[in-house]
């Protein structure tokens, strides 16, 4: 295993703090971020606390488990959509 470059680590307390930091580094306020449902709820405050925009992607049941809806999430292109997220709850 390659030992990682300090300056390149950095840490955080929770979850939801990483998500953040994330967003902000990675996309400017307005673009989007799709996150598959269900999620962890302050996910989705994240999102909105950080000016980015919401689309949701539910997940589909298919009678015996639930699976991600790739048709919902081809038909939910943004040109502005900077990240997946996602999340088991």
């Amino acid at each position: 295993m390659s030992q990682s470059e300090p300056r390149r680590c950095h840490t955080a307390s929770s979850n939801w703090l990483k998500i953040m930091r994330n967003q902000v580094a990675f996309s400017e306020p307005g673009d989007a971020m799709l996150l598959q449902l269900p999620s962890y709820p302050p996910f989705m405050r994240a999102i909105e606390d950080t000016g980015r925009r919401l689309i949701a992607n539910p997940m589909r049941d298919d009678g015996t488990r639930w699976v991600l809806d790739l048709g919902a999430y081809e038909a939910a292109h943004d040109p502005r959509l900077r990240m997946l997220i996602f999340c088991h709850p």
